[in-house]
Parts: structure tokens; sequence; C-alpha cells
């Protein structure tokens, strides 16, 4: 579900660095970070970011983000790009997902900012939607007796 933190009330000061996300429409896509403590049961300041001129904000803890990007926060977050456009592909393609309000509010948000499956990328897709769906014909066809378990 799109997660809100309003930047402009919550951090000192607000960066902005430029990412060159796979797939991505107009890149270089400008995100904008900012420090700020959530909760004040947090044992850490978190790093809140955005693409900029959209309101859904990732979050993850300032010594964490350090620790995983060794201080190179753009390589992070061009990475989080690119993972969040395949994630919401998938929930566009889903009928079972486009149903959940939150994926239309995603949709909204981040519509014609990134580009539809490349053909690589819609055979990987095709095939694991193919294999979720022999699973799920097992499970459907498997018939729970004392004798079966």
């Amino acid at each position: 579900m799109p997660y809100i933190v309003d930047l402009n009330a919550k951090c000192d000061k607000i960066y902005t660095v430029s990412v060159s996300p796979y797939g991505w429409i107009g890149n270089p896509v400008t995100v904008e970070y900012g420090l700020v403590m959530l909760k004040p049961t947090d044992p850490d300041r978190t790093v809140c970011f955005r693409v900029k001129g959209v309101k859904h904000t990732w979050a993850v803890f300032e010594k964490q983000l350090y620790r995983i990007s060794r201080g190179d926060y753009a390589s992070y977050f061009r990475k989080e790009l690119e993972e969040f456009r395949i994630d919401m592909l998938v929930w566009i393609h889903v009928p079972a997902y486009w149903q959940q309000q939150w994926v239309r509010d995603y949709y909204e948000m981040f519509k014609d900012r990134f580009y539809d499956f490349s053909e690589e990328e819609r055979r990987e897709f095709e095939s694991q939607q193919k294999q979720l769906e022999h699973k799920q014909q097992i499970i459907d066809n498997y018939k729970y007796t004392p004798d079966t378990g």
C-alpha cells in the first residue's frame, strides 16, 4: 500500500539525486530524500525517499542503508526503483492484484513513469504465472482424506 511521509514537513533538509533505473521513462529520474525520526522508539533515523512528483515514500533506517549501500545511496535508490517497477507491472498484469484498491492507487501515482515488460521480462513473467497456475491446480485437485494425510 502506498506509504506517504511529508518530507517537506518532517525533514530539515531535502536532498536530490538523479538515478537511471532500467525501464523508467525520462531517465534520469530525480529522487528526493531526507532524514527523519519517524517514531520516538525507532533505533535510528530513517532515510525517506520518493520519486520527485510522487507521494509514495520508501523508508529505510540510515545505518541499514549505509551498510547496504556503503554510502552510495544513488545505487540503492536505482535498484529499489527497478525492483518496484517489476512489482508494479506484476500487480497490474495479474487480475487478482488489480482488484485491490492499493494497486490502483499506485497505478495512478506511477502511470506513465516506466515502460511495460521487455520481451525477456514478459517471457519470465508468463513462465512464472504458468508455474503458479500448475501449483494451484495440484493444490485444488488434492483432496484431503484420512488416507492421504
